[in-house]
Parts: structure tokens; C-alpha cells; sequence
């Protein structure tokens, strides 16, 4: 097999001679360092010789560096782990509160509700559909109008107001719908 004669580019020559691209780097920022050739390629017997010649001109990252730069990435995962944990905390913490609070709510909403068939039922009697559907909308607005202020006291949000039953064209029995 014949040994790599030149290469395209740096990552290459490093690859090469066999060092890092770092120490490439330093070997390069020599005044005399070879230049690449006219068609952009890199000479790596001239490289292995300008190297050798000038070995101890270039530190090289020792065994201490190496070790600080580890330690130093260990410590960057160990913070990304300790965010993560948090943030996951936070967010399960946040997620049981508002989970109980809509528990709770939702018990006093369904009270509610059994209330109103108790309490309107009886007097529904001798009234008009329209009436019934009426006292029903106005007392299910203010049972969810109660959740909603439950709600609000139990975990201290901003819960946007706004009708919770949409408008609907709803025409009366005995009238007839005009155009």
C-alpha cells in the first residue's frame, strides 16, 4: 500500500501524520511552516519532515491539560444532570399542585350540579321549556363560574373569563323564525 502522498485539507493532513489537528495547528503557526501547494492540497512527506525538524519547538498538550479539560467536561455534565433533575422536579411538583386543585374543583363542580337537579326540578313544574332551559343555563353558569373561582383561589392563575357556553340561536316554541 502506498503511504498518502498529499491530502485536501487539514482534518486530513492531522489524520496523516498522525497527530491532532490541535498540534497541526501549533506546528503551523511556525514562521516556516510548509505552505500548502498551487492547487490547495497539502504535502505530507514535507509536513513529516518540517515536523520532525522542529519537534521541540511545539508544546504539545501534556497529561495535565488533558486531565484538567475532563475534569472540566465531567463537571459541565454533572451541572446539565442536576438542571435536568430540577427542571423535572419543578415541573412534576407544579404538575401534581394544579392536578389536585382541578381534582378538588371538579368535586365541588359535580356537588354543584347535583344541587341544581334538586333544586330546579321541583321547580320546573307548570313552567315553559323556554323558562326550564333558561333557569338551567343561568344556575350552570354559576356553578362554573364557581369552579372557575375555585380554581383560581387554589392555585392563584389567571383563568380567562368568558361565557363557558357558547351563544346558540335557540328559537322559542310558538314563534316562527323570520328571514
Amino acid at each position: 500500500m502506498n503511504p498518502v502522498r498529499f491530502v485536501t485539507n487539514k482534518t486530513k493532513l492531522a489524520a496523516a501524520l498522525g497527530i491532532s489537528r490541535t498540534l497541526l495547528y501549533e506546528y503551523q503557526r511556525l514562521p516556516d511552516a510548509p505552505a500548502p501547494c498551487a492547487d490547495n492540497r497539502w504535502s505530507v512527506p514535507a509536513y513529516r519532515k518540517f515536523i520532525a525538524s522542529h519537534a521541540k519547538k511545539v508544546k504539545a498538550p501534556n497529561e495535565k491539560e488533558g486531565l484538567q479539560i475532563e475534569l472540566l467536561r465531567a463537571k459541565l455534565a454533572r451541572e446539565q444532570h442536576d438542571l435536568s433533575e430540577s427542571q423535572q422536579s419543578t415541573r412534576e411538583k407544579i404538575l401534581s399542585e394544579v392536578s389536585e386543585a382541578v381534582s378538588d374543583c371538579n368535586q365541588m363542580l359535580r356537588t354543584e350540579f347535583f344541587k341544581m337537579r334538586n333544586e330546579l326540578c321541583p321547580r320546573f313544574e307548570g313552567k315553559s321549556a323556554r323558562e326550564m332551559y333558561k333557569m338551567w343555563t343561568d344556575r350552570e353558569r354559576e356553578a362554573f363560574q364557581k369552579f372557575c373561582d375555585a380554581l383560581r383561589k387554589q392555585t392563584g392563575a389567571k383563568i380567562k373569563e368568558e361565557n363557558t357556553r357558547p351563544v346558540t340561536n335557540v328559537i322559542p316554541i310558538g314563534r316562527v323564525a323570520t328571514a
